[in-house]
């Protein structure tokens, strides 16, 4: 009998920590110039690329954490921590979950964001008040461009995001999050 009432303590203990762990996780919402999406972000896995040692390769590992981070900006430090520990490592992404209750899609976030903005606005400075870098034009949409946040976090992609659609000269910006890919069948 005290065996089975100490197993339940532990079982609604672990309960309340993953309550808490979804009660801790923040939001985005971005428009890609079509439709509304909602991200959260995934904290339960990392994808890290590895130089590898004297060639120009990269391996790519995903890295499952069992328990899962409480938050973003938990995984967002074990991140920090793993680039300043493995000089091998040259880029960490996080996930995000897109979709409803129904269906969630979890996606691999690119560090960089698809900035549309009204025509004659300057990009520099738009990108100097959300503390984000130009990496290019795109030459296929007029007034469009690619750029990048300045921090490196995990998630800060989703949050300049954020800033950026909220800018009056932005029309849309959108956060890269990469597309699931199809195997072909033969």
């Amino acid at each position: 009998m005290i065996i089975l009432c100490a197993y339940a303590l532990l079982l609604t203990g672990c309960a309340a920590d993953r309550a808490a762990k979804t009660t801790s996780v923040s939001s985005w919402p971005y428009f890609d110039g079509n439709t509304w999406h909602t991200c959260v972000p995934a904290t339960q896995q990392i994808s890290v690329e590895r130089r590898i040692a004297g060639t120009e390769q990269v391996m790519t590992e995903v890295i499952i954490i069992r328990q899962g981070a409480s938050s973003a900006a938990e995984l967002d430090e074990v991140a920090r921590q793993m680039r300043g520990a493995q000089s091998d490592i040259k880029q960490i992404y996080g996930y995000v979950m897109i979709g409803d209750q129904t269906e969630k899609l979890t996606r691999r976030l690119r560090p960089q964001i698809i900035v549309h903005t009204k025509p004659n606005e300057n990009i520099h400075g738009l990108c100097a008040r959300h503390k984000a870098r130009l990496i290019e034009p795109l030459s296929y949409s007029p007034n469009s461009y690619l750029v990048e946040p300045m921090d490196v976090g995990l998630f800060t992609a989703m949050t300049v995001a954020e800033h950026l659609q909220q800018d009056p000269a932005v029309i849309y910006a959108a956060p890269q999050i990469e597309q699931q890919r199809a195997l072909k069948s033969r």
